[in-house]
């Protein structure tokens, strides 16, 4: 993906959010919950701070992420 479609699909983030997305010179797809989406902060075009099973990521930059995606809930309330 181009930086451009990174950040468009951060920026649809919201908290509760799950996401799935590979890091710059990396293979494995990390998965988590956006906690919160963040527009420009100092170097980074964008960032998002993400819950991870086990840990917390406060800065997840756009300029590490190599691809991402928005997970769809598979589940629905009847």
């Amino acid at each position: 993906m181009i930086r451009n479609e990174i950040i468009n699909v951060m920026a649809k983030c919201s908290c509760g959010t799950r996401i799935a997305w590979t890091r710059s010179n990396d293979t494995v797809e990390y998965r988590g919950v956006v906690d919160e989406f963040y527009p420009q902060n100092g170097a980074e075009d964008a960032y998002l701070a993400v819950i991870e099973p086990g840990r917390y990521i406060p800065v997840l930059g756009a300029s590490e992420i190599q691809k991402i995606s928005i997970l769809e809930d598979k589940h629905r309330d009847v």
